[in-house]
């Protein structure tokens, strides 16, 4: 058997996954389905900031925070500040902002849509023009969207709209879209 040395980030964000799914399983009565949806998003989030690389317009210091965005809700916006308190992607500080208003989404890296209204939809694509990787749970693909939570078989799944990602100017990790249905929605 070979072990394997030294950091992989993928294998501890999937043995992280694992631990939470654990804990709903043996704690069924304290663990809420929504809240552990909650921080599994959260922790996806926090991963992406790690897996995606930026044009060096928009990340051009090492000490540049990585500005993760959520849009309208308050609470998510609270957990996903609590989980990635403190932590980095790479050299770079995160930093959430709870953007309870379009304009506040301005010098977001990562901007996360927990609901698409038609209003949205077009925020969204807006960001997709100022290098933003847009997140979204919807049931469909959208065009402006480059990553999206959806369900299947009761877990949290991630899509990643390939053409989304060239529009806006990221690079994806291989690891990364290892992880994910890839679309070219």
């Amino acid at each position: 058997m070979r072990v394997l040395q030294g950091p992989n980030s993928v294998r501890r964000f999937r043995r992280s996954v694992q631990i939470l799914l654990l804990a709903a399983m043996v704690l069924p009565g304290q663990v809420h389905a929504q809240d552990l949806a909650d921080k599994l998003r959260a922790a996806f989030l926090y991963n992406f900031a790690k897996f995606v690389t930026w044009p060096a317009s928009r990340l051009n210091t090492a000490e540049q925070s990585i500005r993760l965005c959520v849009l309208g809700d308050a609470s998510f916006a609270g957990l996903l500040s609590a989980t990635v308190g403190g932590k980095t992607a790479g050299s770079h500080p995160l930093e959430v902002v709870d953007a309870q208003q379009p304009e506040q989404l301005s010098g977001c890296h990562i901007a996360y849509f927990p609901d698409l209204s038609e209003d949205r939809q077009s925020i969204m694509a807006q960001q997709q023009a100022q290098q933003v990787l847009t997140v979204h749970q919807e049931s469909a693909v959208n065009a402006a969207g480059v990553v999206r939570f959806y369900l299947e078989d009761r877990r949290i799944r991630l899509e990643i709209n390939n053409r989304a990602a060239e529009a806006a100017d990221l690079k994806i990790s291989a690891k990364l879209l290892a992880l994910a249905r890839v679309v070219q929605g």
